[in-house]
């Protein structure tokens, strides 16, 4: 069982790579893009989550892992940190070529509306699990970004949340895998000290907060890269 958690990350990023080479997406046209983007949130998100390990909010179980560790993670986490942004990325390409039609139909109104019931939810879990210093923290911070993004990526804000809905069908097969879902014992094991002990599945709901916040910072980071690529071919 030591495989189990490389074997989740391979079986994310298996696709992807393979499915690169679709000669209508050409997603492997877009790697350089790519490969930036994941390194910037690499720095970003791995230290973050050396810093909630090292405080106890989370750990990992070492029948699931190589016992290999890199910057003071099991190497899999590492992986794992490279692995879904180029997957998600790959979602996201794979939504704006195939579906603009339905983005397009995801109008202003209603990403509005959405983002009103997203901020409600959010303020709400916040004053209620205020005291909790992992899930304010997350809660928090994926509300100013995604506000923030709202107001930068204005153009993109229809493209990102299609490719979120999308992206959070392999989110829950994947984090459920890692939370227990399909084996007796989790791989990531949480301090209900620190979260707030509300789950979908086996999934804290902080997960999904989470993965919103390090897919907007992915996506931030692609569109601003791209459009820097370009600004500069034109000149």
């Amino acid at each position: 069982m030591e495989f189990y958690y490389l074997y989740l990350n391979l079986f994310s990023i298996m696709c992807p790579i393979v499915l690169s080479f679709d000669k209508n997406v050409r997603y492997i046209k877009k790697w350089r893009y790519s490969i930036i983007s994941i390194i910037a949130s690499f720095f970003i998100f791995l230290p973050w989550d050396l810093y909630f390990h090292s405080l106890g909010v989370w750990w990992f179980n070492e029948k699931y892992t190589l016992g290999i560790h890199l910057f003071g993670l099991p190497l899999e986490e590492n992986i794992f940190f490279v692995a879904i942004p180029f997957a998600c990325i790959f979602v996201l390409e794979c939504v704006r070529y195939y579906l603009p039609g339905f983005v397009q139909k995801v109008d202003s109104r209603l990403n509005w509306v959405a983002l009103v019931i997203f901020n409600a939810a959010t303020i709400t879990l916040l004053i209620v699990f205020w005291e909790k210093l992992y899930s304010f923290t997350v809660f928090g911070l994926t509300l100013v970004l995604v506000n923030l993004s709202v107001l930068l990526f204005r153009n993109y804000i229809a493209l990102c949340l299609v490719s979120l809905l999308f992206i959070f069908i392999p989110f829950f097969l994947i984090n459920g895998a890692l939370t227990g879902g399909f084996t007796p014992e989790p791989v990531v094991l949480y301090s209900n000290d620190f979260i707030s002990g509300v789950r979908i599945w086996t999934i804290p709901i902080e997960d999904f907060f989470y993965n919103t916040l390090m897919m907007i910072s992915l996506f931030f980071f692609y569109f601003a890269w791209q459009k820097l690529i370009l600004k500069r071919q034109t000149i």
